[in-house]
């Protein structure tokens, strides 16, 4: 059986009820948070990268946004992926930076969901010489570009609305 027009309406109107910002838990911008660099290769040394200073850059534009270094990766982590290929007097990188923390909310049955929460995400693509400084650049900005992009409004998703308005097996009954 599908849901009539009328009941959409409702439950669509009850989604935004619950989505108004005085009904939903702030977002807290990180004071402190991990970093996780993925890969550490030889094509890095090619184009002038290292783990050292990719970790350096991350750490640099955390400290000029007035969040902390930890080792503990259960805060929210800066996630850092840099694919690169180097070809003669060029290279080229693909930079992925996601900024999340594992989370977990409870279920109706008093287990609980887990996953992660993810702040933001980038991902820029370069190519040309002088490839490692561009690199770190770049790191740096996307890190802050993120950081900007973070709002202090937690929205819940829909799975978790629809959890808290009727339980879990709510979602299988809209689509009967």
């Amino acid at each position: 059986m599908l849901v009539s027009a009328k009941n959409l309406g409702a439950i669509l109107s009850a989604i935004l009820t619950l989505q108004t910002p005085e009904r939903i838990e702030a977002q807290d911008i990180p004071t402190e948070m991990a970093v996780i660099i993925e890969r550490d290769d030889e094509a890095w040394r090619k184009c002038g990268l290292s783990l050292d200073s990719i970790e350096g850059a991350t750490k640099s534009s955390l400290r000029f946004n007035r969040i902390a270094y930890t080792e503990d990766k259960s805060k929210p982590f800066v996630w850092i992926a840099v694919t690169t290929l180097p070809d003669g007097l060029y290279c080229t990188s693909n930079i992925s930076i996601t900024i999340e923390r594992f989370d977990k909310w409870p279920k109706p049955d008093g287990t609980f969901h887990s996953g992660s929460f993810v702040y933001c995400s980038t991902n820029t693509l370069l190519t040309g010489t002088d490839h490692g400084s561009r690199v770190l650049a770049t790191i740096r900005s996307q890190i802050d570009t993120c950081l900007g992009k973070i709002s202090t409004v937690k929205y819940g998703s829909l799975d978790r609305i629809i959890d808290q308005m009727a339980g879990e097996d709510a979602r299988a009954k809209l689509s009967e």
